[in-house]
């Protein structure tokens, strides 16, 4: 309806986002993606450091949400500290900024399987 719209104002719709497994990413950022992954098993301040950048990288960066898919345990690594303690024990914090990269991460059509397969990814969405 929208489109039909705008058809018949004259407004060019802008055209559809195209996810690119690449996005244009160097090799530095694929390294440091992963550094990130690994603080999510380090000590709290390591876990909240790395949960905002990967907030902030994957509101910003679709080609930061399309990592996920090209790194096997991405999703599990990301969500390790609720893997080790329940929700109400981890840092609100933490658990706000792995909630809403989980969110960002699944607004990339391929990561939405892996976010809905992941136990741990469900338990977290209830």
């Amino acid at each position: 309806m929208i489109s039909f719209w705008c058809k018949n104002q004259g407004i060019k719709l802008p055209d559809t986002v195209q996810f690119s497994k690449d996005g244009g990413l160097t090799k530095a950022d694929r390294d440091h993606f992963v550094s990130l992954l690994k603080k999510m098993s380090s000590n709290l301040s390591g876990q909240r450091e790395a949960a905002e950048e990967l907030r902030q990288l994957t509101k910003k960066m679709p080609s930061f949400r399309a990592l996920f898919v090209e790194y096997v345990n991405a999703v599990p690594h990301l969500l390790f500290p609720f893997s080790q303690k329940s929700s109400s024990e981890i840092h609100v914090g933490l658990q706000e900024d792995l909630i809403t990269t989980l969110l960002n991460i699944s607004i990339h059509d391929d990561n939405k399987k892996l976010v809905a397969e992941n136990p741990t990814a469900e338990e977290v969405q209830l």
